[in-house]
């Protein structure tokens, strides 16, 4: 279980990286973070939300 969760942490962390710094769109993020685009979206909309505050 421990695993799973260090690995979706790592993914979260490469997929912010990837939408932020190179501006990749989802699918692309998705594709090179061997994630769903669900989860690029998902990720993605936390982004924004935290950058409306900000």
């Amino acid at each position: 279980m421990r695993k799973l969760i260090e690995r979706k942490t790592r993914s979260r962390d490469v997929v912010e990286n990837l939408l932020s710094k190179l501006g990749l769109n989802d699918e692309q993020a998705a594709e090179v973070a061997e994630v769903s685009i669900e989860f690029v979206q998902k990720i993605r909309a936390q982004l924004n939300k935290k950058k409306k505050l900000d």
